[in-house]
């Protein structure tokens, strides 16, 4: 077969019509010089141009899908999930960047008349600045006619305020007196002098910590604090220390979660002595105990956007065989040699020790340290808490600070 006669099985309707247009053309085209070359020779010269285009044009094409035909694309980046095995050629990944702060926020309660300690509650509250949000001193106690009276000695809200730190002090019932709840008007009157204290000195807000309450006072103590919502100025945080709870105990206590939680900014839990020295030895804090009031809490009705975790940073010394008998133990004065390589509980993350002492009779301890943070500090997350409160300021020593600060990137 000649090269025309492919070309025209391959393309025999452009053939037709270039045939066709050459005729035409010839046969109009009476006015040329030259007599053109017959017809069908004319037209096939013609054809011969336009199919020298036609190969030119599909060889380029050609060319170009070859090439994109032999040249290896990589296969589009899938981060690996369930299941998925790791790309063996992920893309490049950009420089890495400072993980995130973490949003828990940290109260730190301080009481200046608790038990000396080195270093001093002052020294590591000025070493840690960075790692504490609000300082909440046990300044004031509510006495039973509603008045007043200051326990400020030292100079640690100097301190605080040059460290930028809000100050919510602390406000006691003394002696657990429940008049200032009951009586409608020691009730307004000791609301009064809170909220004067809180505006005169500037104080960022205050701390209820009402306790020993019977259930009778249930009524009282929540109308307590919706009256002192209603007083206290706009801007100005409400915070309150409630003990922990199981639903079993709930009617049985003088603290209406539920409606509690309208009036105030937070609730601290306080997560801490479920053993103390009212009971036998035992862990302060267990991990399990502590997740239980959590999800109690929060059954209860309170948002967790509401909730502070109360955390100890002491234990308590127990003599063997005694009851309700224990002494309180800042963690950092825990003597090293009863401590030194002491077991760690996993199952409750607890310290503990035990030793005979130099009379012969033998003692059991049980602290929260700087390794029962973690788990703790992880409930706060895993449940969304607001933050994490510690009970308190000056028990605990700088490894704990520095843990700390590596839970929340601070």
């Amino acid at each position: 077969m000649s090269e025309d006669d492919r070309r025209s099985e391959l393309h025999p309707r452009d053939e037709r019509e270039t045939l066709s247009n050459s005729t035409a053309d010839e046969e109009g085209d009476g006015q040329s010089a030259e007599p053109s070359p017959p017809g069908p020779a004319r037209g096939r010269e013609h054809l011969r141009g336009r199919s020298n285009w036609w190969w030119l044009a599909a060889g380029i094409v050609g060319a170009i899908l070859l090439l994109v035909l032999i040249t290896p694309t990589p296969a589009p980046y899938r981060s690996p999930g369930p299941g998925l095995p790791s790309p063996s050629s992920p893309p490049a990944t950009p420089a890495p960047t400072a993980p995130a702060k973490s949003d828990l926020k940290v109260l730190g309660f301080y009481d200046e008349t608790g038990e000396r300690t080195t270093p001093s509650a002052l020294d590591l509250l000025a070493a840690n600045r960075g790692r504490i949000d609000y300082f909440a001193p046990f300044w004031y106690k509510v006495e039973a006619d509603g008045s007043l009276t200051s326990r400020k000695e030292d100079d640690s809200h100097r301190l605080v305020s040059q460290a930028n730190i809000p100050t919510i002090p602390l406000y006691n019932n003394a002696g657990g007196n429940e008049t200032i709840i009951k009586d409608p008007a020691v009730r307004s009157k000791a609301i009064k002098n809170i909220v004067d204290n809180v505006n005169q000195n500037q104080w960022a807000g205050c701390n209820i910590d009402f306790q020993l309450l019977s259930p009778s006072a249930r009524e009282g103590l929540t109308n307590f604090m919706a009256e002192l919502r209603a007083k206290m100025p706009q801007g100005k945080l409400i915070t309150m220390s409630v003990m922990p709870f199981g639903q079993s105990e709930n009617k049985r206590s003088p603290y209406n979660y539920r409606e509690l939680a309208k009036y105030v900014d937070q609730l601290v839990l306080m997560t801490y002595d479920k053993h103390s020295e009212e009971s036998g030895p035992g862990p302060v804090a267990p991990i399990a105990w502590v997740e239980e009031n959590i999800k109690a809490a929060l059954a209860e009705g309170i948002p967790a956007n509401k909730l502070y975790l109360g955390i100890a940073t002491y234990g308590y010394d127990w003599k063997t065989g005694a009851q309700k008998d224990a002494t309180v133990m800042p963690m950092k004065k825990i003597p090293l040699e009863k401590s030194d390589n002491h077991p760690y509980d996993p199952k409750n993350q607890s310290a503990y020790h035990t030793y005979t002492d130099s009379s012969g009779v033998k003692h059991e301890i049980w602290w929260e340290d700087e390794k029962s943070l973690g788990p703790k500090v992880e409930l706060a997350r895993k449940y969304g808490l607001y933050g994490i409160a510690i009970w308190r300021v000056g028990y605990e020593d700088q490894d704990w600070w520095n843990n700390l600060g590596k839970l929340l990137n601070r």
